[in-house]
């Protein structure tokens, strides 16, 4: 965790080449200690996922000392994952949580971002626990674990209590969004 206020922005990085206007977005997102570009999509159900992180970026973004947390989500391929497909299975969620901490120590982030807005309720107990046992490989590495939540009208299966005390910090979408 960091020893003061986090001040993140979330950067919409769809392509290879969308990495390299870090300095450009930087330039209007003033005083933010953290950025999470949406880098890593699952793909598919046994645990697999795509990304498109870049070593260039984090170095841009540590030499302006500010952290990287590594965004995953469930959004891109959403017509071809089934969450509790992956969530629900041992192997499947093991197979994901390996991945992405390997990811995250090859491109030396500072920790992940999960942005999984396809929870359904008979997801809710899964995601719960893949949130527990990503958390506990992150602790391992000195990762920083974060999630991301719709606000809590009607969807309590997200279990909001016990995110709070698994990850380092749970993320509100209560923000505009803009291009």
């Amino acid at each position: 965790a960091l020893d003061e206020k986090i001040r993140l922005g979330f950067h919409a990085v769809y392509n290879q080449t969308a990495n390299g206007n870090l300095d450009s977005v930087l330039e209007t997102a003033y005083n933010i200690n953290v950025i999470s570009p949406t880098w890593f999509s699952l793909s598919d159900n046994a645990g697999n996922f795509t990304h498109i992180a870049s070593h260039e970026y984090v170095q841009i973004a540590h030499d302006r000392g500010i952290q990287v947390w590594g965004l995953v989500e469930d959004i891109t391929n959403k017509k071809t994952i089934d969450t509790y497909e992956i969530l629900g299975n041992h192997v499947s969620r093991t197979h994901l949580i390996e991945g992405l901490v390997e990811a995250a120590l090859a491109y030396d982030l500072d920790g992940l971002n999960i942005d999984f807005e396809g929870i359904r309720r008979r997801d809710g107990v899964h995601f719960v626990q893949f949130l527990r046992e990503l958390s506990i490989r992150c602790r391992e590495e000195e990762l920083i674990l974060s999630v991301d939540n719709y606000p809590p009208s009607g969807r309590l299966y997200y279990d909001y209590d016990e995110q709070g005390v698994i990850v380092d910090y749970v993320v509100l979408m209560g923000y505009d969004e803009h291009w």
